[in-house]
């Protein structure tokens, strides 16, 4: 067979290829054009037609001949087209061009994240790398394996830390609203309160129903709080008192006994004169008892109570109590004159009666004896008949008196974070968690730069940490010390599962040894090369190690390369003797451990790897409190014709500005890149890479960076971030052919506009749209009225959603922006479709 022919492919004046010159057409004729042919021939040639009927031998020579050379032509299409990347049809074809060019399809990548790992009590030691785990299946989403990927040291010491600052003192000084730890106390509006904080007591009357939340009550009282900031760490609030009281007496009628009279003392044996009133008391009468108005059945001695006057509410507390028989009487002397009697001497005479009790009243009450701000309470100075004695609080709880400290944690940086303890054995280097207390709420995996320590007031000695983050941070609140919790037993995952199996055997003398793996998708990691196989090759029990090709091996180098074809097949190859060795002769010696499992299919979100797969010695229970992400699937053979001359363009370095972009779409798994000169840190200018997988993210960012770096000046600034999404909103009136279904109609204009079929990708779709790509108002009424069912549109918002939030009028742009960084994008909940008669 000649030499296929060269492939020249014409252009049009515009210098775009042709159409229909994508495939290289070497022979156009088929079976009947080749027949037709020879028949006119042979009519032109010899004079006369061939004959058509069945079984006429000219006609049958003719036939084979064409047959012949349909096949021959069939056959030099396909050798000629795979001749060329850019014409190959078949996947070996693309693949071989992309290894002439030093390019191998892109492997994927599997999904890596971060574990918390939960030890048992007590327990430290090792964990070592493949530790399996796995995520829960969730509709149609099948469970996945994954493992850590790195040897790890834990304690159970380290599981939590807390800053030793975490709590700050509260400013509650001439603050009216506190909150008191726990809920269900049952406090109500107008309910008194005492807070005891040492030995201070203050009474309050509640001002305002109470609140609770977050397992607090929230109390706000007529009376401010008074001392210092300073004074209210350990304070406790009392409240719902058991009694509430009067005085004895408290009832009599006023026409009998005066207020001055029932604080009077005790009722004299001996009266010098005459009317007196007293308290006649059994067992003992003392002056500093305070007569309650009935007898306590429960002790309250030694506990708060609150005095309730006109002047308001004062706190005491009770520092002696017991039972009395108490009377109080008022007697007055009866005096009655008797006229003279004729018969006895001249004068008047008196007659002094017995003394008797005029009026009294007697009861069994309970006797107090209290203090008030340090002061004893004396019966002389209380108001009888108005004064209320609350006692016997039945509630205690604790009052808030510290926060979390708002102080944030300025990291990266020089200032240390101190923990409440010493964490002995831990070093620099370790990955930790960053959480929030009290749940699983924001997180951040961060890397330790120093471990010191340092000695508190007592001089108990604890551990200081500094840090920095390991991939860039999420938006967010900055971490602030009171509610910072530190999780140190924290292991590098990645998506997939171990497996080991014996590769085959060698003669020792063949060269180019091709051994495949049996189970596929060989698992690829991120790393600075772009992707890395998780893979060991052993030969003879001695490990060999993996080269991208063999140009710098010797023939004593024991090394392989990794070579996967059109069917996602992973072979290892060894050398040739001459550049790098051949495997000693042996049978079934050659061995590999390696990891399976790639792709989308192994993101998980976050806490969704909670599975172990197989009991620990020291882990208990496994999370990943972040997202599992980056997984790529590997490069389609097609990919081949677009990125196969990525490496002639760059040559693996990065110059120019655009060499970055160039070489950030050679990274597995990003799709999509842009590059800018612009200013990166304060005013020093830099270079910014923008780079989103197939999902929009940038969940690779910091491989990616990594992988620039090693292949660029590092001198000049770069930043690799993800990309901008602009949202859109789409506002219009829409009229649909009667004869199709209108929600019909509407659903193929949203298509049209941000569906997400893989063969017709709706304009604003993120397959169909590049980085700082601007919208015209054109090309979507362009899009919407190639929509089946639609007769007419008018467009009366198009703008992006910022701008619709200022509140502006509706506005109809012609042309929105976009910046390198951004990327425009517009949500079916966003459109706004109205009939042709809305106004």
């Amino acid at each position: 067979m000649s030499r296929p022919p060269r492939f020249r492919t014409a252009y049009s004046t515009t210098g775009e290829p042709l159409a229909g010159q994508s495939v290289l057409d070497y022979l156009p004729d088929e079976f009947a054009d080749l027949l037709d042919e020879q028949r006119t021939l042979a009519s032109h040639e010899l004079g006369f037609p061939p004959s058509t009927a069945q079984g006429d031998f000219a006609g049958t020579l003719m036939e084979l001949a064409a047959l012949l050379g349909h096949t021959l032509g069939a056959y030099q299409d396909r050798y000629a087209n795979d001749a060329f990347l850019g014409t190959a049809l078949t996947a070996k074809a693309l693949v071989r061009h992309g290894r002439r060019l030093g390019y191998e399809p892109g492997p994927g990548l599997a999904a890596t994240g971060y574990v918390v790992l939960t030890l048992k009590d007590g327990v430290s030691g090792t964990v070592l790398r493949g530790l399996a785990m796995g995520s829960a299946s969730v509709g149609e989403k099948k469970a996945q394996d994954y493992e850590t990927t790195e040897d790890v040291a834990v304690s159970a010491a380290w599981s939590e830390l807390f800053p030793y600052d975490a709590l700050a003192v509260l400013p509650l000084a001439g603050k009216s609203t506190f909150e008191v730890e726990g809920t269900g106390f049952g406090i109500e509006l107008g309910d008194f309160v005492v807070i005891e904080r040492g030995s201070t007591l203050t009474a309050h009357e509640v001002s305002a129903p109470p609140v609770e939340d977050g397992g607090r009550t929230r109390l706000t009282v007529k009376q401010p709080l008074t001392g210092s900031n300073g004074d209210y760490p350990g304070a406790v609030v009392w409240a719902k008192p058991a009694h509430d009281l009067h005085l004895f007496g408290w009832d009599t009628p006023a026409s009998s006994f005066t207020e001055a009279e029932l604080q009077g003392g005790e009722l004299p044996a001996s009266p010098g004169a005459y009317p007196v009133h007293g308290y006649t008391v059994t067992p003992a009468y003392d002056a500093n008892d305070l007569y309650l108005s009935e007898e306590i059945k429960k002790s309250v001695a030694g506990s708060p109570g609150v005095l309730v006057t006109s002047a308001g509410p004062s706190a005491l507390k009770v520092t002696a109590e017991t039972s009395r028989n108490v009377t109080f009487s008022k007697i007055r002397h009866v005096v009655v004159q008797i006229p003279a009697d004729p018969t006895k001497p001249t004068g008047p005479q008196v007659t002094v009666l017995d003394e008797k009790p005029t009026v009294s009243v007697a009861r069994t009450v309970t006797a107090i004896q209290a203090k008030a701000g340090g002061t004893s309470l004396v019966r002389s100075g209380q108001a009888i008949r108005t004064s209320r004695w609350l006692l016997g609080f039945a509630v205690k709880a604790p009052l808030v008196a510290t926060g979390p400290n708002p102080v944030t944690v300025t990291q990266p940086g020089s200032t240390p974070v101190r923990l409440d303890r010493q964490a002995a054995d831990l070093e620099p280097g370790r990955l930790v968690a960053l959480g929030e207390r009290g749940g699983a709420g924001r997180f951040e995996v961060v890397r330790l730069t120093s471990v010191g320590s340092w000695a508190d007031g007592a001089g108990a000695v604890r551990t200081q940490l500094t840090w920095e983050p390991v991939e860039p941070p999420e938006a967010g609140a900055p971490w602030a010390l009171g509610t910072l919790r530190i999780l140190g037993n924290v292991a590098r995952i990645s998506h997939g599962k171990t497996a080991t199996e014996v590769l085959g055997g060698s003669d020792g003398s063949t060269p180019f040894l091709r051994l495949p793996l049996k189970q596929k998708p060989l698992t690829y990691l991120p790393s600075p090369d772009g992707a890395e196989p998780e893979l060991e090759v052993r030969v003879a029990d001695v490990l060999w190690s993996r080269v991208v090709d063999f140009v710098a091996a010797s023939p004593e180098d024991r090394c392989y390369l990794v070579q996967r074809d059109e069917t996602g097949t992973v072979s290892v190859v060894f050398g040739d003797g001459i550049q790098g060795a051949i495997p000693s002769s042996g049978r079934n010696h050659i061995a590999a451990t390696y990891r399976t499992g790639i792709g989308p299919d192994g993101d998980a979100d976050a806490f969704a790897v909670s599975r172990l797969k197989k009991a620990h010695a020291l882990v208990e229970r496994v999370a990943n409190p972040l997202a599992v992400k980056g997984g790529a699937a590997p490069a389609e053979p097609e990919e081949v014709r677009t990125q196969a001359t990525g490496y002639i363009r760059t040559f693996d370095r990065a110059v120019s500005v655009e060499d970055h972009k160039q070489l950030a779409l050679l990274f597995p798994g990003i799709v999509k890149a842009s590059a800018e000169w612009t200013k990166i840190e304060g005013d020093l200018e830099g270079i910014r890479v923008v780079v989103a997988d197939a999902k929009g993210t940038a969940a690779t960012a910091s491989s990616v960076k990594a992988f620039l770096q090693a292949r660029r000046d590092t001198t000049v600034l770069l930043d690799v971030v993800g990309p901008e999404l602009v949202g859109l909103k789409l506002k219009l009136v829409l009229e649909s052919d009667p004869a199709y279904l209108r929600e019909t109609v509407e659903r193929a204009v949203r298509d049209a506009l941000c569906g997400t079929s893989e063969a017709e990708p709706g304009l604003f779709a993120f397959v169909a749209r590049d980085l700082g790509q601007p919208a015209f108002l054109s090309e979507v009424y362009e899009r919407i009225e190639r929509a089946p069912g639609v007769r007419f549109v008018e467009l009366r918002l198009f703008d992006t959603l910022e701008e619709v939030g200022k509140g502006q009028p509706p506005r109809v742009a012609d042309t929105v922006i976009a910046s390198p960084k951004q990327m425009l994008v517009l949500a079916p909940q966003d459109i706004e479709i109205l009939p042709p008669e809305a106004p």
